[in-house]
């Protein structure tokens, strides 16, 4: 997944940091859900399964985005909000600097 994320050619002015991002929080989910498995395993074992699929959807949902070439980006509404938030600190930080807005 995460070459699915990062693999494609872009610039940082095509949303490199919110892919990285994306990587990032998609590598913390699989070992999340390895952990939840693994302690979730002690009492019921089916759950040790969790592991296993969460890491085979993992890897047939990349190899189907690279194989397809598709860049994988996030929703809009996220880009967005990400962005409304930068232009907030950045506004902020140039008023306690003592710059004009």
């Amino acid at each position: 997944m995460t070459y699915a994320y990062l693999g494609a050619p872009r610039t940082t002015r095509q949303s490199r940091t919110l892919s990285l991002l994306g990587a990032i929080s998609t590598v913390a989910a699989l070992r999340g859900l390895g952990f939840a498995g693994m302690i979730a395993g002690v009492h019921t074992p089916i759950a040790l399964l969790l592991p296993y699929l969460g890491l085979t959807a993992a890897f047939v949902l990349g190899y189907f985005a690279i194989s397809r070439g598709v860049i994988i980006e996030p929703p809009a509404f996220i880009a967005n909000t990400i962005t409304a938030m930068m232009e907030r600190i950045a506004q902020r930080a140039n008023v306690l600097m003592g710059q004009a807005p």
